[in-house]
């Protein structure tokens, strides 16, 4: 079991121009994160569905830590607010500070930058990596395209469908939460040098 207080690491978009169903979901996550006494790990930005959540968290007592690459902090984008910003290199480098800071790891809807994420740290969990919990929180199936497509990976023989197994899907935040704080039994890691056509 996770410490009650976990640090959750999430994934999403940047944008300003979403619907007010993905913002909604960002600042219903925010709230129980919040309310949960979370710590935030995350982009580091205040614009888009991260600056929405990270003001979230803040407002209903959890804490803040961001990690921005240098080149975002000079767009004037950074969350100056958070508790804690860390400046890094660039993105790889905010990556691998994001996964060594988390206990865990949610993917809220979100674009290029979100997929390429919430990918990596799948396949690190494949490859024995690390064990940590991994969960779609989704609204209206955003993340079906994701599992079809894992599903014709398969089917052409480039990876297990057993993939699907080391993450969770779910459109509920108090479902994602509970998962979190007594995680239920989930697939670890495949094996050490995984055949992906067995």
């Amino acid at each position: 079991m996770l410490p009650a207080m976990s640090r959750i690491c999430v994934f999403c978009s940047s944008s300003n121009h979403l619907g007010e169903n993905y913002k909604a979901l960002a600042l219903e996550l925010g709230k129980a994160m919040g309310r949960a006494g979370h710590e935030l790990i995350y982009g580091g930005t205040q614009v888009g569905l991260m600056g929405l959540l990270a003001n979230s968290v803040k407002e209903h007592g959890g804490l803040v830590t961001g990690v921005i690459p240098e080149k975002l902090q000079a767009l004037g984008i950074a969350n100056t607010q958070a508790h804690r910003l860390f400046e890094c290199k660039d993105l790889r480098e905010r990556k691998a500070k994001m996964d060594e800071l988390a206990d865990a790891f949610i993917a809220l809807p979100g674009g290029l930058g979100t997929y390429e994420e919430l990918l990596e740290i799948v396949n690190l969990k494949f490859l024995g990596y690390h064990n940590k919990p991994i969960i779609l929180l989704e609204i209206d199936n955003f993340y079906k395209p994701l599992i079809d497509l894992i599903d014709f990976l398969h089917q052409e023989r480039f990876t297990r469908e057993s993939v699907k197994e080391l993450f969770q899907r779910s459109e509920c935040v108090e479902t994602v939460l509970g998962w979190i704080d007594k995680p239920i039994k989930v697939a670890g890691p495949i094996d050490k040098y995984p055949s992906i056509t067995q």
